[in-house]
């Protein structure tokens, strides 16, 4: 039997391509890189990375459909690494609430209207 949801927001499955510049605790650029998102919820992201992030803060961004940047901060909650050697982490939107909403609209959005894209629907090819 299949447990219930717990989580106050539900967690939406896509498959987004998303940048982030890994932050220090002073505000200083510490490098940047390239991710997927997994899954998103109002308040996070699941993100699936080569590298690990190792800092605790984040900027994440990615292209809108109206092609234009839109980014949120992040902290990074859990990184680990998965049996392919590949990165699992847990990001909580450091936005206000409205501001968080917006953000993930606008990349299930994204998802959504440009999944069956020729260059996402190779890289998400085993998601979908």
């Amino acid at each position: 039997m299949a447990t219930p949801e717990r989580r106050k927001y539900p967690r939406v499955p896509i498959c987004d391509p998303i940048a982030y510049i890994s932050i220090d605790s002073a505000g200083n650029y510490l490098g940047q890189n390239m991710g997927t998102v997994i899954n998103a919820s109002q308040t996070g992201l699941k993100i699936e990375t080569v590298d690990a992030i190792d800092s605790k803060l984040a900027l994440f961004s990615f292209v809108d459909l109206e092609k234009k940047l839109v980014e949120i901060m992040g902290r990074v909650v859990f990184c680990k690494q998965k049996q392919s050697g590949k990165f699992e982490s847990g990001i909580s939107l450091q936005g206000t609430p409205a501001e968080n909403i917006q953000f993930i609209k606008k990349l299930v959005r994204s998802y959504h209207y440009t999944k069956n894209d020729r260059r996402k629907s190779a890289y998400c090819s085993n998601r979908d």
